[in-house]
C-alpha cells in the first residue's frame, strides 16, 4: 500500500513542485469551503464537474492542511467513490480508503514539511497528530522514513 501511494505524492510532486497544501489543492482545481460544523473535520465531494472540499472552520493550520491534503487524496486515489454512499448501502468498509488517503497526506507532508518533522523529534507518529492524521498512517509510513522517503 505505501509504495503505490508514496509513487502517486512522487509524481504529484514531480508535476506541480513542494507546493504548499493550499496551493496543491488549487492545483488540482478544488474550491476550498470553510464551514461551521462540529460533525466532521472535512469532506470531499464532486458537485457539477466542480471538486470542493469542505473544512471544519474551527481546525487549527496544522489540522487544517492535514485533513485538506486527506481529502486531496480521496480525489486522487479514489475517484468518484461516495464514502456515505459506502457506509449505508453496502458491505464495504471504507477504513482502508482512509487509511490511504492519511497516507498521502502524511507522505506529502514529511516532504513538504521537514522542518516540522524535525521539530517532532523526527517521531512520525507525534507528526501525524500534529496534523491529525491517523496512527495507523504513521504505523505504515514508521519503517518507510529513513528508506524511501528521506532517501
Amino acid at each position: 500500500m505505501f509504495h503505490k501511494i508514496f509513487a502517486i505524492v512522487k509524481s504529484v510532486i514531480s508535476r506541480y513542485g513542494l507546493l504548499p497544501p493550499e496551493e496543491l489543492a488549487g492545483g488540482f482545481n478544488v474550491v476550498t469551503l470553510d464551514v461551521n460544523t462540529k460533525q466532521v473535520r472535512g469532506c470531499s465531494m464532486t458537485i457539477a464537474g466542480r471538486r470542493l472540499i469542505a473544512l471544519n472552520s474551527s481546525l487549527s493550520n496544522q489540522y487544517r492542511r492535514g485533513v485538506l491534503l486527506h481529502e486531496v487524496g480521496h480525489f486522487l486515489l479514489h475517484p468518484g467513490v461516495n464514502r456515505f454512499f459506502l457506509e449505508r448501502s453496502t458491505f464495504f468498509q471504507p477504513g482502508r480508503y482512509e487509511t490511504e488517503a492519511d497516507l498521502f497526506a502524511l507522505t506529502y507532508l514529511l516532504l513538504w514539511n521537514r522542518d516540522g518533522f524535525e521539530e517532532c523529534g523526527y517521531d512520525v507518529f507525534r507528526f501525524a497528530e500534529c496534523y491529525g492524521l491517523s496512527r495507523r498512517a504513521a504505523e505504515v509510513v514508521y519503517g518507510e522514513v529513513e528508506k524511501n522517503i528521506f532517501s
